[in-house]
């Protein structure tokens, strides 16, 4: 993980993100996108605060004063989208044969606005109502509060909520990459 080039590392993200956008058909001027990326804080921390993208001989986007991560934010804000970064230490050694593992998803799609004629009103109209690309479902709305009485005399409360570990309805719209530390 600290041996990759920071430069490199940016552009390997950024294409990443390129081909997640393709998979997911959207491109074009009128969709702007929530990209999201969890990755354990051992990744992330290096990507945000050690990884000053180096100045080589030729100049790279944010070359001796912008992070990996800030390179990445910041050209995917000029193409219109938002990153955001989340910690999640339970992918260390989740990925392929061992590796951390980075998740870059894009959680709900865009619907293109074109102006002009849809020739394609039957499918705009039939087509899924929602959006969502990763779901979790839960049992109940809120936690179920069960109040049980103990021996003497206090009431112990217990919260329940069951809920799923989380589905993907469009798995074109999740990138899983396996990165060594």
């Amino acid at each position: 993980m600290q041996t990759y080039d920071n430069g490199q590392m940016a552009l390997f993200i950024l294409q990443q993100i390129v081909d997640l956008k393709t998979r997911m058909y959207q491109s074009g001027a009128y969709i702007s996108n929530r990209i999201v990326i969890l990755s354990p804080q051992r990744e992330f921390l290096q990507f945000q605060y050690g990884d000053i993208v180096q100045v080589t001989s030729y100049q790279r986007p944010g070359g001796g004063t912008a992070t990996t991560a800030e390179v990445v934010k910041t050209v995917a804000q000029e193409a219109g989208d938002v990153i955001e970064w989340y910690y999640d230490d339970t992918l260390i050694g989740q990925g392929p044969g061992g590796t951390d593992a980075i998740i870059i998803t894009i959680p709900e799609i865009e619907r293109p606005v074109i102006p002009g004629i849809n020739t394609n009103v039957f499918g705009a109209e039939m087509e899924p109502t929602t959006t969502a690309v990763n779901v979790m479902y839960n049992d109940v709305a809120a936690p179920i509060k069960i109040a049980t009485p103990t021996p003497d005399g206090a009431v112990t409360e217990l919260y329940e909520l069951r809920s799923t570990s989380g589905w993907c309805w469009r798995p074109q719209g999740v990138t899983v990459v396996g990165m060594n530390y």
